[in-house]
């Protein structure tokens, strides 16, 4: 299954994987082979010009031990996973990043976030929205080929 990583969400993934694999003074070779992959294609994840399909995304979660959530920015908490109902709370937002600023305070851990951590919530979000969307466009397409 493929999805689009775009723009802040491919930034934010990049630079997690790659303060992950470096806080653990590992090579990329060593975590491409743990996780079966080549070192180029491990490598094009951390540069953000390869984005991992959701099976590889899955795997580079459970090798360093944090959710994927942490990895595509939605909690700085390497172990926290958002409820189902706040992803639907979230999917269910259809207004301008500025109707959302004014409307809402959004706080993590008790801090207010500035208005750049909350444009980059709203991007993940967006971002989420639209890999769900791809998903079934691919599988009609396959189903369409058999």
């Amino acid at each position: 299954m493929r999805f689009k990583i775009e723009g802040d969400v491919r930034n934010l993934l990049s630079e997690k994987i790659t303060k992950l694999r470096k806080g653990r003074n590992l090579t990329q070779q060593q975590v491409a082979k743990s996780l079966e992959l080549t070192r180029s294609a491990y490598s094009q994840y951390e540069l953000g010009t390869r984005n991992p399909d959701h099976d590889i995304l899955n795997k580079i979660a459970d090798f360093y031990d944090v959710s994927i959530d942490y990895l595509l920015g939605r909690t700085e908490n390497p172990e926290q996973v958002l409820s189902e109902p706040s992803r639907v709370l979230i999917d269910s937002l259809d207004l301008t990043d500025e109707e959302i600023m004014n409307k809402m305070d959004f706080s993590v851990d008790g801090i207010k976030l500035d208005d750049e951590d909350v444009r980059r919530f709203i991007a993940l979000v967006r971002a989420e929205r639209s890999m769900k969307k791809q998903v079934p466009a691919v599988q009609g397409a396959k189903e369409d080929k058999l």
